[in-house]
Parts: C-alpha cells; sequence; structure tokens
C-alpha cells in the first residue's frame, strides 16, 4: 500500500475499533510490493496478534 492508502485503513480500523494486520501480498515488482519489505503496523494500529495473549 502506498501511504495514503494506509492512512485509509487505519482511518478504518480506528472508526470501526479494527484490529490490524501485517503481511506481504506480492503480485508485480514496484516500490510499494517489494516482497517482505514495508510490514510495519502504522502508529495507533492495534495489532490482531494482541488478542491471542
Amino acid at each position: 500500500m502506498n501511504p495514503q492508502q494506509r492512512q485509509i485503513m487505519l482511518n478504518y480500523c480506528t472508526e470501526y475499533d479494527l484490529h490490524a494486520s501485517a503481511g506481504s501480498d506480492f503480485h508485480r515488482p514496484n516500490k510499494w510490493s517489494d516482497l517482505g519489505r514495508n510490514l510495519i503496523l502504522p502508529d495507533g494500529a492495534k495489532p490482531i496478534w494482541a488478542l491471542w495473549s
């Protein structure tokens, strides 16, 4: 996701009290989809794995 898309997703998480995850979904090489890169949650996102403990 590009930064604007990440912000939109964070807004959804905040508005609807959703938890977030990170993953790599590779379709083709470009600056946003390098496999295994940029897999951090934005500040303010609640990680889904926090529910598992």
